[in-house]
């Protein structure tokens, strides 16, 4: 298939750093687990910091207006299930239940990512999300090179249909943002989402 081969070839790209590979946690795709709010309050007050775990069950949502639309739960056969393409990729991801998947996958990437490289083991997302408020800017950059290394299927969503996936990421975006700095929803009202570290072959486009 297309987009295996070219999932292939992407990771392929990057094996020679192996310092990007995450552990098997984060490679365990289908099994995410959101902090609770008061887990982002924490995340605010020191930033970086890994919080305290809670079960689902206890966490609660901040701002029904920017998360219902992607609120969802997915066990881990319909989370398989999300990654069997039906039809056209591009139609696909406009679909509500795989918008909503590629959703929670999102967030629970920009709230628990650790890069390999930091040593303190901080949230490398919620560490840039609090740079970008402390410096009143409303872009925020995704390394491709993490991202692939954590949901490899949602990496090739993204450079084969940008646009779809691209505003889900940004909604999210600025759902998380303005969940850990409410007040900054009175400053921008957008939060952008810059894709870096491509591989030179598969610029996205419009971006």
């Amino acid at each position: 298939m297309l987009i295996l081969s070219k999932l292939e070839k992407c990771l392929a790209y990057y094996t020679d750093d192996d310092s990007y590979r995450p552990s098997k946690r984060a490679r365990a795709d289908h099994r995410s687990s959101v902090p609770s709010d008061d887990d982002l309050d924490g995340m605010n007050s020191s930033p970086g910091r890994s919080p305290r775990r809670h079960s689902r069950e206890d966490n609660p949502t901040t701002d029904q207006n920017d998360d219902d639309q992607y609120e969802d739960d997915f066990d881990d056969e319909a989370g398989y299930e999300m990654y069997r393409v039906q039809g056209t990729l591009r139609e696909w991801v406009t679909r509500d239940e795989v918008r909503r998947f590629i959703a929670r996958k999102f967030k629970d990437f920009l709230l628990t990512y650790v890069n390999p490289k930091n040593e303190h083991g901080d949230f490398e997302y919620v560490r840039l999300i609090n740079e970008m408020v402390s410096a009143n800017k409303c872009s925020l950059e995704i390394d491709y090179k993490q991202f692939i290394y954590v949901h490899p299927n949602i990496a090739i969503w993204l450079a084969d249909a940008p646009h779809s996936v691209l505003e889900v990421m940004e909604d999210v975006a600025k759902s998380v943002v303005f969940q850990l700095h409410p007040n900054y929803k009175h400053i921008h009202q957008k939060i952008y989402v810059r894709i870096t570290n491509l591989p030179v072959y598969d610029q996205i486009r419009n971006i």
